[in-house]
């Protein structure tokens, strides 16, 4: 699906796993994202399913981030540690109130419980971009601020060229955010970007379960992306997936 409003235009597309589908499981992925005039803000959150519920952190996390991100002055990585730090007990009082379904076999119920103690979880790629068009005294810009932890993907292009190097610091799935604890595997990614000009620029985030993209050079195409999501080759979802890919210009071209 595709929203154009302002000086975005904005892709997204999600589908759940074979076996979370079939089961009619909860989809572990929460994408979200909002426009106020001039700014766009997003997060993409990935529950970690060996955890405890992780679909509940990543609607959790995402929903509080999304609404932090959008209405900050300014955002930088202290405020942003500060925040997730911030969320710990409110996330563990609600989840401590989802029940373990009854009826279960006791071995499945003794390692849902083991979950339980060890908490929700989820990993996350969150950010907001800030463009204007120009005065007669400034230069068209966009101001981008990304922060991520654990392994989601995150590709910038301009001028139809990719920015490889912004993003030479690598992530891993034993990052992630935990409702008892916090940041695991240290803290979070954040990277500042300004970019002068009114060049068009892209910027496409997904889930590991689609890491299949990361060998294309470019987004991929509507067709190319319908046909992995809707299983044309037989083949089930072994994850479930989401992306939101965005395009925009600082003169709102």
């Amino acid at each position: 699906m595709t929203i154009e409003q302002s000086s975005f235009r904005c892709r997204f597309a999600y589908a759940r796993a074979g076996e979370t589908a079939q089961y009619k499981d909860n989809n572990q992925d929460y994408l979200a994202f909002r426009i106020d005039g001039g700014s766009l803000s997003f997060v993409l959150c990935d529950g970690v399913s060996l955890s405890y519920q992780g679909d509940f952190a990543a609607r959790f996390l995402g929903a509080h981030l999304l609404d932090w991100i959008a209405v900050q002055s300014e955002l930088n990585a202290e405020s942003l540690h500060a925040y997730l730090d911030s969320l710990r007990d409110a996330a563990a009082e609600q989840m401590s109130g989802l029940p373990i379904p009854s009826g279960l076999p006791p071995l499945v119920k003794e390692v849902l419980e083991d979950k339980k103690r060890i908490g929700s979880e989820a990993m996350f790629t969150c950010g907001r971009i800030d463009g204007t068009d120009g005065t007669d005294e400034t230069e068209p810009y966009s101001r981008i601020w990304l922060a991520w932890h654990g392994d989601g993907r995150r590709r910038l292009w301009q001028h139809g060229q990719e920015s490889c190097n912004l993003f030479e610091t690598s992530s891993s799935s034993g990052e992630r955010w935990s409702v008892y604890r916090g940041l695991i595997g240290g803290r979070a990614h954040t990277l500042h970007h300004h970019i002068e000009g009114n060049a068009p620029f892209r910027l496409m985030v997904y889930t590991d379960g689609l890491s299949e993209l990361d060998s294309l050079p470019y987004p991929p195409a509507d067709e190319l992306l319908r046909h992995k999501l809707e299983h044309r080759n037989g083949e089930m979802l072994e994850d479930d997936v989401s992306l939101l890919d965005i395009s925009w210009s600082s003169c709102g071209k």
